[in-house]
């Protein structure tokens, strides 16, 4: 029983001071000259992922006594990781870029009710005329080289076609609506 406690107690400690590490840098803001926020909050996930399991790695190399292993190490690394990309992957980024976040958001700011039409007003006018949400995407995809730029305009790369297909078959796969995937 003892064995399971200190187990737990090492997973608890080492999360809790791996997400504090982790918020930190995403605080301090030492990468935001990534424009890209999902890929920039994968870096600093990996680089204090990595910072972890050093750590932990001497801890046990330098504290012959201590009550966890090296394979409670690689548990470790491997729940803060998983973890912490799964919470940044389904909730963070779609704080980012979600446009129900947006509504729900702006519905919060104001005891009032609107309409569908007032509504639709302020998703051009506000989402993406002033948060210029529309170009933001755009640009993220030609910094992540899904489309490029010729002599006629813009184009998908190979790049980009392999995600396209991918999305394709994923979406399928989940029955998503394929408007979005293979829009007319």
């Amino acid at each position: 029983m003892k064995k399971i406690i200190n187990f737990i107690l090492f997973q608890l400690i080492a999360f809790i001071l791996g997400w504090l590490l982790y918020i930190a840098m995403i605080q301090i803001g030492i990468f935001d000259f990534i424009g890209v926020y999902f890929y920039k909050t994968i870096l600093i996930l990996i680089i204090t992922g990595t910072i972890l399991l050093i750590a932990e790695l001497l801890c046990k190399h330098f504290w012959r006594c201590a009550p966890f292993d090296y394979k409670d190490v690689i548990i470790s690394f491997v729940l803060f990781m998983s973890i912490n990309m799964v919470w940044l992957s389904t909730v963070v980024v779609s704080l980012d870029r979600s446009l129900s976040v947006f509504v729900l958001s702006y519905l919060e700011q104001e005891d009032r009710s609107y309409s569908e039409t007032e509504l639709n007003e302020v998703f051009q006018e506000v989402f993406i005329e002033k948060y210029e949400m529309l170009d933001r995407r755009f640009w993220e995809q030609l910094e992540s080289g899904n489309i490029k730029e010729d002599e006629n305009g813009y184009q998908l790369t190979k790049r980009g076609k392999l995600l396209v297909d991918l999305f394709k078959v994923v979406g399928n796969t989940y029955k998503v609506d394929t408007r979005f995937i293979e829009p007319e």
